[in-house]
């Protein structure tokens, strides 16, 4: 297989094509009988990785038909009599599938289309690149232009697309040059170049790593943005030894491409070179130089294989996957568990287990697929392509299965964390197993330090950390509906140990600054009601495990009738909350606590402005209390201030208390209306 985006094989030229073979046939019928069907243990826990049950197919290589992967765009060209009888376009993605034709001008190297599918770009020799044009339809434009290395004596190793308007070529003696593509023109304008010897080069946009030197082992790093704008890092040196024995000869040697994979991981830009020799045992390892944004390179981390052969690597969801062809086993390394302070962290593999078994429905046979295949051609980020079969798969993560290998449940937790968003089903699973587990309350609470430190996290995360952002969290709304909400109703654990939960829970987010939601605050308080724990549902508020509200206030408030301490509890919450002294006479004149409101209003200050008091709201109480002196000394103050407001005892007809005033002449006919003294 062809790659003009080099992949890793267990080949030993990743990038020469792949052996013409009859194994399976290429014919439209055959093509046709080619489907997956389910593992035969799909159940099995032993393992962690799967090929997709939804794959590409495509005409497997053969003498006439050659097969190029970009994976940049993730496409499969299958290209027949070098074009002139068709190139057919596959990708998982079905928009990007179509087909067409060129003419045949001789051996195609290597084919990709830009960004945007409107420009083809085809290398048919080690001196140019031609451009074909594509409209928005996709019909072909079949005059080509094209673009010739600067230097006569320099031959193209390859290309690469920055943007939709701008190309990369790499030559082996002047380096990089850029050109500006104008389609409209058919015509292509120098932007920059950079003189470099080069023996070859991975990209992975928007970088680009050139390497250079006798041994291979000099490493350019360029980051390319658009138009022309690029940063060049500081080049650095990859020891590989001094020399290796060929047929009883010592020679020197050299940094092969297939060894060196470009990723980023965790959101940082790493080199990962596989070394056939470790230092510390007898197997391989890789080594990850991190690049940083200021070009300084280092070494950070040292994954040890523990054994020694072909290698392939994957990265899946921010694990490194490397693949070991001899023992059909793939090794997942994950960076985060290691939290040791070390300079050059050293990383065991979390699992080391076969991909599930695999088989191929072929002509209604249900055959087992060859896993760890030499016919394969290993992409990042997760794709695996067999030519020679004419297939292409995406490896997927079984999350669940590999989370319970890690036997430390708060790691385990941690772990979860640091997946993608796909994982948050499987976080809820073992965060409810948790919490239904009395024994594991420790690592419940250091769990839900995590949930809430991850959701503080993601509520402060830029816009641009796509990083951060496609990772697990859980959200209020999610912890309350799947798991706290199930445990206030189990009927298997004790009342005390739901009650210490919810409240952990609470507790959690107020040490990350996250305010609870109101829902669920009213669940804990409910749930101890519930369990009649009144004394600790007291001893929470006045030690401001709740947070201090309104809703919440108007919520303990309508706990009255069973927990009367509930209403002092609303007064003092409110008078912490700074609320108006109205809201607090409210709560007091429908406990018809009359004299306590106005000593309220008094200690206030509120009586100062009484003309802003509404006696209605004042006499209809005292009045509905049955209680005559009551009644008699509210109205009376309401007289007196009318007096010293109006110069009248009289009520104003908007204040609507003529049926008041109708009951206490009826109740107190003796008494004179400009009566002063007043009993209070």
């Amino acid at each position: 297989m062809t790659s003009p985006s080099r992949g890793m094989a267990f080949r030993s030229a990743s990038s020469s094509p792949m052996p013409t073979t009859s194994a399976v046939d290429s014919s439209p019928s055959t093509a046709s009988s080619l489907s997956p069907t389910p593992p035969a243990s799909t159940a099995n826990s032993d393992y962690f990785l799967r090929l997709s049950a939804k794959f590409v197919h495509f005409d497997p290589v053969t003498k006439g038909t050659s097969v190029f992967f970009d994976d940049i765009q993730c496409q499969i060209f299958v290209v027949r009599d070098n074009g002139s009888a068709g190139v057919r376009v596959h990708s998982p993605i079905a928009s990007r599938n179509f087909e067409f034709a060129i003419e045949n001008k001789g051996t195609i190297l290597s084919i990709k289309f830009s960004p945007d599918f409107r420009v083809l770009a085809v290398q048919r020799s080690n001196k140019s690149v031609e451009f074909l044009n594509f409209s928005e339809n996709r019909q072909i434009d079949l005059v080509e232009y094209s673009q010739v290395c600067r230097a006569r004596s320099a031959k193209i190793l390859g290309f690469c697309w920055v943007s939709a308007s701008e190309i990369v070529l790499i030559t082996d003696t002047q380096g990089l040059e850029s050109y500006a593509i104008r389609p409209e023109k058919k015509s292509l304008r120098s932007l920059k170049n950079y003189s470099v010897s080069v023996n070859w080069f991975l990209y992975m946009p928007p970088y680009l790593l050139l390497s250079s030197g006798p041994a291979c082992n000099i490493l350019h790093v360029f980051l390319l943005r658009n138009p022309g704008n690029y940063q060049r890092f500081n080049k650095f040196e990859i020891d590989i030894g001094a020399q290796h024995a060929v047929q009883n000869h010592m020679q020197p040697n050299k940094l092969l491409e297939r060894d060196v994979v470009l990723a980023p991981v965790y959101g940082l830009l790493y080199v990962l070179v596989i070394k056939q020799v470790s230092k510390l045992n007898a197997g391989a390892e890789v080594v990850m130089y991190q690049v940083k944004n200021d070009g300084s390179v280092r070494i950070t981390d040292i994954l040890l294989l523990e054994c020694n052969g072909r290698f392939a690597v994957n990265v899946l969801d921010n694990l490194i996957v490397v693949h070991h062809q001899q023992s059909k086993m793939s090794k997942i390394f994950d960076l985060k568990l290691n939290t040791r302070g070390d300079s050059v962290k050293y990383h065991f593999p979390v699992s080391s287990y076969s991909i599930e078994p695999y088989h191929i429905k072929l002509n209604i046979v249900s055959i087992p697929y060859e896993l760890y295949s030499s016919n394969w051609a290993v992409f990042l980020p997760s794709i695996i392509v067999d030519a020679k079969l004419g297939c292409l798969w995406q490896l997927e993560l079984k999350t669940d299965s590999l989370a319970c290998l890690i036997a430390d449940r708060v790691k385990r937790i941690e772990f979860l964390l640091l997946r993608d968003h796909d994982a948050k089903s499987v976080l809820i699973k073992h965060l409810a197993a948790y919490l239904h587990n009395p024994p594991d309350f420790p690592a419940c609470v250091k769990s839900f330090e995590l949930l809430n430190q991850k959701l503080k996290q993601f509520s402060t995360t830029k816009p641009g950390d796509e990083v951060q952002r496609r990772s697990v969290h859980l959200e209020q709304v999610e912890v309350f509906r799947f798991l706290l909400l199930p445990l206030s109703a189990s009927l298997e654990l004790p009342h005390r140990n739901i009650v210490a939960v919810l409240v952990e829970y609470l507790r959690s987010l107020l040490a990350v600054g996250m305010e609870p939601q109101y829902y669920v605050q009213e669940l804990i308080v409910n749930t101890m009601v519930q369990f009649k724990m009144f004394h600790l549902l007291r001893h929470c508020v006045e030690n401001g495990v709740f947070c201090d509200s309104k809703p919440f206030a108007c919520l303990l408030l309508s706990l009255e009738n069973m927990f009367p301490p509930a209403v002092q509890m609303v007064l003092d919450m409110l008078k912490r909350l700074g609320s108006s002294v109205e809201e607090q006479v409210e709560i007091l004149l429908a406990k018809n606590e009359i004299f306590a409101a106005m000593r309220l209003l008094q200690a206030a200050g509120v009586v100062q402005h009484e003309a802003y008091l509404t006696p209605r709201k004042f006499l209809e109480p005292a009045l509905t209390s049955g209680d005559r002196m009551l009644f008699y000394s509210v109205f009376r103050y309401f007289q007196m201030r009318n007096n010293r407001l109006r110069g009248s005892s009289k009520f104003l007809s908007e204040e609507l208390c003529d049926d008041i005033v109708f009951q206490f002449e009826t109740m107190f006919p003796e008494d004179v209306a400009d009566r002063r003294d007043v009993v209070f």
